[in-house]
């Protein structure tokens, strides 16, 4: 399951146009094939060469993709980092060798915003049940209440029991005595 976006980005130009839509999050599903030319000829790097995409994210923010050489191609897997603001996003690819750099052209596509995520809530059909669970609720608050009632009744209760059980053993010293 992946879907990939073929490009040539030619190290003169300043910039490559695309018309490349993602949806936000489908992170490890989509990937940048990039084939690197100078003034429209294939551009071919030494050995030793590394390379990176580098995108920059809609939010300010930053990330550094490895890519993989295939022959004269070099391809970006897009994670899920790479894709987590919805916008217009630039990306170029960048070649290394010890302290030198060379930085392709830029190219921009647009992370477009999903319907199902962490930013929306996901309507339901649960009225009926949340009504039933309210109406349970109120009943059990209602039981609470009156439980709390007797509770404060507490005390009264064990001062007559005291009083009742004083006046039995009352009674009993008394009957002993006769």
């Amino acid at each position: 399951m992946e879907n990939i976006y073929n490009l040539v980005l030619d190290l003169k130009q300043k910039i490559t146009q695309t018309e490349i839509v993602i949806p936000e999050l489908d992170n490890n599903t989509h990937k940048f094939n990039m084939k690197i030319t100078q003034n429209g000829n294939d551009y071919v790097f030494e050995d030793d060469i590394t390379s990176e995409l580098a995108i920059l994210k809609t939010d300010g923010n930053f990330v550094v993709l490895p890519t993989q050489k295939t022959g004269s191609s070099y391809i970006a897997t897009l994670t899920e980092q790479a894709l987590t603001t919805a916008g217009i996003t630039k990306a170029e690819l960048r070649f290394k060798k010890s302290d030198e750099l060379l930085t392709s052209t830029q190219f921009s596509f647009l992370v477009r915003e999903v319907i199902v995520s962490n930013k929306h809530i996901e309507s339901t059909s649960v009225y009926k049940a949340l009504d039933a669970l309210l109406a349970k609720s109120e009943e059990f608050t209602k039981k609470m209440d009156e439980g709390i009632k007797s509770l404060s009744n507490v005390d009264a209760l064990k001062a007559e029991l005291s009083e009742i059980n004083a006046q039995i053993i009352s009674a009993k010293n008394e009957l002993s005595q006769n």
